[in-house]
């Protein structure tokens, strides 16, 4: 029998991991070569049942460890690459030449920053299509009506670092800050990032700090999150929203269109442009305003969890078994 704490538990079933060790052995018989963010696109993302990316990373250690999957190592800062052993040499050395190329371009400095701020206009634009809404953060030389200027990136006027007498230790915003007329302030920040954010993640722990600091119920955006993340920081009263698309500024058009080809990255859930999807927009006209005052009240609740959490003061697992005894009533 299932214990009610696995629903917050990581650890894969022996099946899963088999399964997940077969599956990456099959894309890899009709592709030389994946990183672990393809494998996910692939086998966490478009098929099932969905083995999400921890699984993934899992199975993929026991196939290196056993011989049955060699990994590369591009650079320091890039993705593991992984392919049979089987595979020609030569084709591997070819492949690997051709991603190394489009990472190099993928992890450029510029590139990263306009794909930052694609989500946050997006959310902007959002924010701004809805006539009665209070909130901090705004781009002032940007025109949601008209045609995006590819070519820059626009200065951001970021919200204050203190609500009242609460105050963000050091110069770190939040990315919009929204009123609600019953919940209060609730904390934005958007993650426009190819990873999935778990609950131990840095991203995740920064948006708990800040949101504590300022007594704001927490708001993630990101690309996608897996069912933990979900379920533990759903029941505290984190307001979770995925966007299932990475966006790419206009500038960066032909980049994104390699980084979506099937026999390179495969990320073809690439979008290009900072125009809110129907989802974005549902989010901030209906969502948050009715979903709000729920949020605070679980995050009432638990905020002193998720501080000491956030703050490294206890680990994830006593995190989630204090949140599970919590929500049924015990001490």
């Amino acid at each position: 029998m299932n214990s009610p704490l696995s629903k917050f538990h990581q650890e894969p079933s022996p099946d899963q991991l088999e399964h997940a060790k077969s599956r990456i052995l099959d894309v890899l018989s009709k592709r030389p070569v994946a990183t672990g963010r393809t494998l996910e696109r692939l086998i966490s993302e478009t098929a099932e049942p969905h083995l999400e990316p921890h699984i993934l990373g899992m199975a993929r250690k026991v196939l290196v460890r056993d011989g049955e999957l060699l990994s590369k190592e591009l650079k320091t800062d890039y993705p593991h690459i992984f392919h049979l052993p089987d595979c020609p040499p030569s084709q591997v050395d070819s492949c690997l030449a051709d991603l190394a190329r489009l990472l190099k371009s993928i992890n450029r400095q510029k590139v990263k920053e306009r794909c930052g701020q694609c989500l946050e206009l997006a959310i902007f634009r959002a924010l701004c299509a809805e006539t009665d809404v209070q909130y901090f953060g705004r781009f002032p030389d940007f025109d949601p009506t008209a045609p995006t200027r590819p070519n820059k990136l626009f200065r951001k006027e970021e919200p204050p670092c203190h609500i009242g007498n609460r105050s963000i230790i050091g110069d770190r915003p939040l990315d919009f800050i929204y009123f609600h007329p019953t919940a209060g302030p609730a904390g934005l920040e958007a993650k426009n990032l190819r990873e999935w954010l778990y609950p131990q993640g840095s991203e995740v722990k920064e948006l708990l700090i800040k949101c504590i600091a300022l007594d704001c119920v927490p708001i993630l955006v990101a690309r996608r999150l897996p069912s933990v993340t979900i379920e533990l920081l759903g029941t505290c009263g984190v307001v979770l929203h995925q966007t299932l698309n990475q966006l790419y500024s206009s500038k960066d058009k032909e980049l994104a269109s390699y980084a979506m080809q099937q026999d390179l990255l495969c990320f073809d859930d690439i979008k290009v442009g900072d125009e809110p999807d129907s989802r974005l927009t549902n989010l901030t006209s209906n969502i948050l305003p009715e979903f709000l005052p729920k949020a605070r009240a679980r995050f009432d609740k638990f905020k002193d969890l998720l501080a000491r959490y956030a703050n490294s003061d206890i680990a994830y697992h006593e995190l989630a078994e204090c949140v599970l005894l919590r929500e049924t009533g015990k001490r």
